[in-house]
């Protein structure tokens, strides 16, 4: 499953993209955001449901920051495009 968000109002994030497998509302994924400065990180293991909050959080900038980087981001990639 492919879930992408390209419009996004925040100052930190441009666009988010999470794949991943998921069986009755249930699954993990990858996490991919391109944060508003170009750079573009994949975040792994992060679970299905983890998109609704950050996706429905008052700012989205203030959930990634505060929230969603304690759990989630000891586990990622940077995967910034070198032109």
């Amino acid at each position: 499953m492919k879930f992408r968000i390209t419009e996004i109002e925040s100052q930190v994030i441009r666009t988010i993209e999470w794949v991943g497998q998921v069986e009755e509302g249930y699954g993990s994924g990858t996490l991919t955001v391109e944060f508003q400065s170009g750079r573009v990180y994949n975040y792994f293991g992060v679970p299905f449901t983890e998109i609704e909050y950050l996706t429905t959080a008052e700012s989205i900038g203030w959930y990634f920051n505060n929230v969603f980087k304690g759990v989630f981001g000891k586990d990622y990639l940077e995967v910034t495009p070198i032109f």
